[in-house]
C-alpha cells in the first residue's frame, strides 16, 4: 500500500526530531564533559632563514606522541598538547629545509624560528604537491573548507560529487549528459571557478562549467572550497566561489592502481606513477578509463517522475595527465599536459567532447625579483553533437576552439604589508558549424568564426598588525582592485574590501571576517556561438550580437573557530558560520534542458543565506563526526532553478589502527523551483519536492612489506533511493566495490 501524504510528512517530522535529539545529546556530552588532564599550548612563527619570508604549511608536531599542526599563510602555528611529558621534543619540518628540533623544556613559547635551506637528494622521501595557488591565499578573506588526502580515501568513491556533500553551502547538480557540476550558495555551476594545480579547467567542459567527474579523485592531495563572490585575483566571474585542487606528486619512484565495478554496469580503471629523471626533476603520469550505462531516458511527460529504463545508453571517459617538474635553486618549473574525452550515446543522440590542454608554469625568483609566478597555457577542444530528430535526417553541430592564456604575478612585501599584483592576457577563437544531413542531400545552416582578446590587471593590498600587549591577537585588512579590458568592449572595473581577526587563547582559535565586493562575468565564445546557433539558423543573416557581461554585488560576514578541550575525549572541534547576500544583474536567463540557450538577458536576482557547520576530530582517538546546514532565500527562484531553499547533512565515521574504516553521510535537500516549455512552447512552473538520502562506505587498508598499501572498499550511495531518476537529479541507489594498490 502506498504511503499517504500525511504519512510521508509524519515520517519526515519523526526523522528530523530524532536527529535533533541525538545531536543535542551528543553536543551536550562532548562540550561539557569534565576536564581530566592538564595541557600546554605553545605557539610561534616560522621563517625562511635566507629570504626571511614566512613559511606556510610547515609541519609542527610532538615527536613522540605524533600530535601535530601546520603553519598558516603567515607562518604562525599553535599546538595544544594534553598529558604533558617534558621529555618530549618539538619537531618542525618543511620540504627543502633542515628539520628543527627542540626539547619542550628548552622551547621558549611564541618564538620566531628560522629554518635553513637544504639540498635535496634522491634518497630522501619527499612528497611534492602540485602548484597550490598562493594567489588564493593572498586574496580577500572568505569562508573556506579544506579536504585532505586522508579524508578522500575514507569516502569510498571515485566521484568528487559524493565527497563534497558534507560541506555547507555546496551542492552537486547535473547528470551524466550534462556532467557533475558544483554550485556554491545557490549559484549556477558556471559561476564557480575550478583550478587544478593552478590551471583553470572550466573551459574543458562545453558550457564553461567544470565537470568534476573528469578530476581523478585518487590523485588529489588537497582540495580547498572558497565560498563567496568578491575575490580579485582568481575569482573573475566566480559569483559562487572557487575550488582549488592540488594533486599528488612524488619525487621518489611510486605507483598507484585502482579498479572498480558497480551498479549500472560501471567499469573503472585508474592508475599513476612517478619517476625521478635527474637529481632535480621528476615525471608523473595519471590515467583514467571509465564506462557507465545510466539506463535513464528523458521522454516527454517524464520530466519530474521516475524515468524509463534504456539499456542502450552508453557513456565512456578517458583522462590522461602528464606532468614534468624541475626543481631549481630558487624556484620550480612545472609543465602539464591534459587530454580529456567524453562520449555519450543513446538512440537519436550522440555527443563527443575532446580536449587538449598544455600548460607551463614557473614560481620562485626571477633574476633579482622574488615571489614571481609565470604561467602560459594553450587549450584546444573539438565538440560535436549529432541529433536524429526523425527518419534518416541528422542535425550536426560542431564547435572547434583555441584559447591562449598568459598570467604574470608578483608579490611585494614591505614589513607587515603585502601587495599582490596580477596581469592576465587571454586570446580565444572559435569556429562553429551546424548543418542538416540526409541520405542524398545536405543543408549548411550556420557557419561562424569569432574571436576575442582580454587583458586583466588586478592587485590586492593587505596589511597585518598585532598588539604588543596582546600578542595572541592579530588582524589583517584587504583592498582589492581589478580591471578587465576585452577587445569587444564592455570594460569593467571592480573593487573588493575585507578584514579578518585572528585571536588565540588556551583552548580557542577564533577568526571572524567581513568582506564586500563587486564582480563581473564575461560569456565564453562557446556560449556566444551556441546561443547564436540556436536562436537563428538563417544563412542570410550574417550579423552577430554579443552577449553582455553579467555583474554581481555581494557582502558577507562569518566566523571560523577551533576549540581544543582540556579533556581527552576528542582532539578539537571546528565550527563555522556565515551570513551572506549576493545580487546578480544582467543575468542570462537560460532555457532548462538546453545547454546554453539564452532567451533574454535581463535577469536580476538577490540571494540571501545563512550557513553553519561543525566537526569533531579524533573522538576517542578513532572517530569523527560533523554536520552542515544552509538556508537560501532567492527572490527570483525561476532565474536560479533547481536551487533548494535548504540543504543539511550529518556525517560520521571511524578509522581503527587495524586498518578498518567506515564513513557515512545523511543529507537532506529542501524544496526548489523549476520551469520548462511544453510541446506547444508554453511555459510551465513546477515545485521539486524535498527528499533525504544516505551514503555509506566500509573499507580495509593494510600495508605489505611496509611499502605496499592495499585498500579494499565497499560503498553504497543514495541507499534510501528517495529522489529516483528525476531530471537534474541522478541520485539513484548506487553500489560499488573497489581494490587499489599504492607503492
Amino acid at each position: 500500500m502506498k504511503d499517504t501524504p500525511f504519512v510521508n510528512v509524519l515520517n519526515e517530522i519523526c526523522i528530523v526530531k530524532t536527529m535533533n535529539i541525538l545531536l543535542i545529546w551528543f553536543l551536550t556530552f562532548i562540550l561539557f564533559v569534565p576536564s581530566r588532564s592538564q595541557s600546554l599550548v605553545i605557539s610561534g612563527r616560522i621563517f625562511d632563514a635566507f629570504t626571511k619570508n614566512p613559511l606556510a604549511g610547515a609541519n609542527v608536531f610532538l615527536n613522540e606522541k605524533k600530535i601535530g599542526t601546520s603553519t598558516d599563510a603567515e607562518g604562525y602555528f599553535r599546538l595544544k598538547i594534553a598529558f604533558i611529558s617534558m621529555d618530549d621534543s618539538l619537531k618542525i619540518s618543511y620540504m627543502g629545509y633542515k628539520d628543527f628540533s627542540a626539547a619542550l623544556n628548552d622551547f621558549q613559547n611564541k618564538s620566531v624560528i628560522y629554518l635553513q635551506p637544504e639540498k635535496m637528494h634522491l634518497g630522501q622521501t619527499i612528497i611534492v604537491t602540485g602548484n597550490r595557488s598562493d594567489l588564493l591565499h593572498e586574496d580577500i578573506p572568505h569562508a573556506k573548507d579544506v579536504i585532505k588526502a586522508e579524508d578522500i580515501q575514507l569516502s569510498g568513491s571515485n566521484e568528487l560529487s559524493d565527497l563534497l556533500k558534507p560541506i555547507a553551502a555546496v551542492r552537486i547538480e547535473g547528470n551524466d549528459l550534462d556532467g557533475r557540476k558544483i554550485q556554491i550558495r545557490g549559484s549556477n555551476s558556471d559561476e564557480v571557478n575550478v583550478y587544478l594545480d593552478g590551471v583553470l579547467i572550466n573551459a574543458l567542459s562545453f558550457d564553461n562549467s567544470a565537470d568534476l567527474s573528469i578530476i581523478p579523485i585518487e590523485n588529489i592531495e588537497r582540495l580547498e572550497v572558497v565560498k563567496g563572490n568578491g575575490m580579485a585575483l582568481l575569482g573573475n566571474g566566480a559569483f559562487g566561489g572557487i575550488v582549488n585542487i592540488t594533486t599528488r606528486q612524488s619525487l621518489n619512484t611510486s605507483f598507484f592502481l585502482k579498479t572498480k565495478i558497480g551498479s549500472f554496469d560501471t567499469r573503472y580503471l585508474t592508475g599513476s606513477f612517478s619517476l625521478p629523471l635527474t637529481k632535480h626533476s621528476y615525471v608523473g603520469y595519471f590515467f583514467q578509463f571509465s564506462s557507465f550505462n545510466p539506463e535513464i531516458e528523458y521522454f516527454p511527460g517524464e520530466r519530474y517522475s521516475v524515468k524509463s529504463k534504456n539499456t542502450r545508453i552508453k557513456t565512456t571517459k578517458q583522462n590522461h595527465h602528464l606532468s614534468v617538474n624541475y626543481l631549481l635553486k630558487n624556484g620550480r618549473i612545472s609543465t602539464k599536459f591534459i587530454n580529456y574525452s567524453f562520449d555519450y550515446k543513446k538512440p537519436l543522440w550522440e555527443s563527443s567532447y575532446k580536449n587538449y590542454l598544455a600548460t607551463s608554469a614557473y614560481s620562485g625568483s626571477f633574476f633579482t625579483l622574488d615571489n614571481v609566478q609565470l604561467q602560459i597555457s594553450e587549450h584546444y577542444s573539438i565538440n560535436r553533437i549529432k541529433r536524429k530528430p526523425a527518419g534518416s535526417s541528422r542535425y550536426i553541430s560542431s564547435y572547434e576552439s583555441n584559447q591562449l592564456f598568459i598570467r604574470v604575478a608578483k608579490k611585494i612585501k614591505v614589513r607587515d604589508a603585502n601587495i599582490q599584483f596580477l596581469t592576465e592576457y587571454m586570446h580565444s577563437d572559435l569556429k562553429t558549424d551546424s548543418k542538416v544531413k540526409d541520405i542524398n542531400w545536405q543543408s549548411n545552416l550556420y557557419h561562424a568564426y569569432i574571436y576575442d582578446n582580454r587583458l586583466t590587471t588586478a592587485a590586492v593590498f593587505s596589511y597585518r598588525d598585532r598588539l604588543d600587549k596582546i600578542s595572541n591577537l592579530s588582524w589583517e585588512t584587504f583592498i582589492g582592485l581589478r580591471g578587465d579590458f576585452p577587445a569587444s568592449g564592455n570594460s569593467a572595473f571592480t573593487n573588493m574590501i575585507g578584514a579578518q581577526i585572528n585571536y588565540t587563547m588556551e583552548h580557542w582559535q577564533i577568526s571572524p571576517y567581513l568582506n564586500y565586493g563587486r564582480n563581473v562575468k564575461y560569456p565564453s565564445l562557446t556560449q556566444e556561438a551556441y546561443s547564436r546557433d540556436i536562436a537563428d539558423n538563417s544563412r542570410n543573416d550574417s550579423s552577430f550580437t554579443r552577449i553582455e557581461p553579467e555583474f554581481s554585488r555581494s557582502m558577507e560576514g562569518g566566523l571560523s573557530t577551533k576549540y581544543f578541550p582540556s579533556n581527552a575525549i576528542y582532539h578539537n572541534m571546528e565550527f563555522r558560520a556565515g551570513l551572506f547576500s549576493r545580487t546578480i544583474y544582467n543575468s542570462i536567463i537560460q532555457r532548462p534542458f538546453d545547454a546554453i540557450m539564452a532567451l533574454v538577458q535581463q535577469g536580476r536576482a538577490t540571494i540571501f543565506g545563512f550557513e553553519a557547520s561543525f566537526r569533531f576530530n579524533n573522538i576517542f582517538r578513532y572517530f569523527y563526526s560533523g554536520a552542515s546546514f544552509i538556508f537560501l532565500n532567492i527572490d527570483n527562484p525561476l532565474l536560479y532553478a533547481y536551487k533548494p531553499k535548504s540543504n543539511s547533512g550529518f556525517y560520521s565515521g571511524f578509522v581503527l589502527p587495524s586498518g578498518f574504516y567506515l564513513s557515512s553521510t545523511l543529507f537532506y535537500e529542501g524544496v526548489s523551483s523549476a520551469w520548462y516549455y511544453d510541446s506547444l512552447n508554453k511555459i510551465h512552473t513546477r515545485k521539486i519536492k524535498p527528499f533525504y538520502d544516505m551514503d555509506i562506505s566500509l573499507g580495509f587498508k593494510h600495508y605489505l612489506f611496509k611499502t605496499l598499501e592495499i585498500n579494499a572498499q565497499i560503498s553504497a550511495k543514495n541507499i534510501f533511493d528517495n529522489s529516483g531518476f528525476k531530471y537534474y537529479y541522478l541520485k539513484k541507489r548506487y553500489l560499488q566495490a573497489s581494490l587499489s594498490l599504492r607503492y
